[in-house]
């Protein structure tokens, strides 16, 4: 009897877990959670943003080498840097948790066209004053006409950069990078069966830091960075993306993520 209902309870278990982070969440599921998150910042502090957060972390490279005298705000004292690191860890931890973080190597162009691309959107996110969550998401949200304008530039942009996609596509192939190495079994650290513990041990870290910063009376940015963690793992979970809001209608057709960003 006691090894039945252990057994049932460690199955139980095991399918919690596959339905939280193994299992892909619906986009919509996605969309609700990060829309409470949002909100939740917004009651905490301000308006969800991003833009910022990459601001001050460049202010302080360009403070390091010493092509700016004006020292930034520390970025874990900077409120939209700090939940900032929070999406990227929330995402690390439920990489690790669903065992699908890995490092891959991208073709040669893809690292042309990220610096391409990134100055792009860096320069756009510095004219418009926001990005797409900061000068649309939350505009929209809070009623803001700028936000309806942002909207209507950012499916412009989507279009042609989906056309140039295509022709990229078509005329400049990319070559795949070689497979890495599949390391022989029994030799180090079984690192499929490491990974949801290490991701575990990231979001009690979180946790953690939250209660320090409240030590130090600075529990503003401790909710930041946990809102900001949250919102992280429930985009890796759905892979709710705004990118993807604009550009299917134009690639595949499917609603599906569009239909997520306006529930959002």
């Amino acid at each position: 009897m006691s090894n039945t209902f252990l057994t049932t309870i460690k199955g139980q278990i095991s399918d919690g877990y596959d339905l939280a982070f193994t299992r892909k969440w619906p986009s919509w599921v996605g969309g609700i959670l990060i829309a409470i998150m949002a909100l939740m910042i917004f009651l905490w502090n301000a308006p969800w943003g991003i833009a910022g957060g990459y601001h001050n972390w460049g202010d302080w490279i360009f403070y390091l080498i010493g092509l700016s005298d004006k020292r930034p705000e520390l970025p874990w004292l900077q409120t939209l840097s700090v939940s900032n690191a929070g999406i990227f860890i929330g995402g690390l931890a439920s990489a690790l948790l669903s065992r699908q973080f890995k490092f891959r190597r991208a073709p040669g162009l893809e690292y042309i066209k990220a610096i391409v691309g990134g100055t792009l959107m860096g320069s756009g996110a510095a004219l418009a004053a926001g990005c797409n969550v900061g000068a649309f998401y939350s505009a929209v949200s809070g009623f803001d006409i700028g936000g309806y304008a942002m909207m209507i530039g950012l499916g412009i942009g989507s279009f042609i950069g989906l056309k140039f996609l295509l022709w990229e596509m078509e005329h400049l192939p990319a070559k795949q990078p070689a497979p890495p190495p599949v390391s022989s079994p029994g030799h180090g650290p079984d690192w499929e069966k490491i990974k949801p513990y290490i991701g575990a041990l990231i979001a009690i870290a979180v946790v953690a830091a939250f209660y320090a910063y409240s030590a130090f009376d600075q529990s503003l940015y401790g909710g930041l960075l946990f809102f900001g963690f949250l919102i992280g793992l429930f985009m890796h979970r759905s892979r709710f993306c705004f990118v993807r809001g604009f550009r299917e209608p134009f690639m595949t057709g499917d609603a599906d993520m569009v239909r997520a960003v306006a529930i959002s």
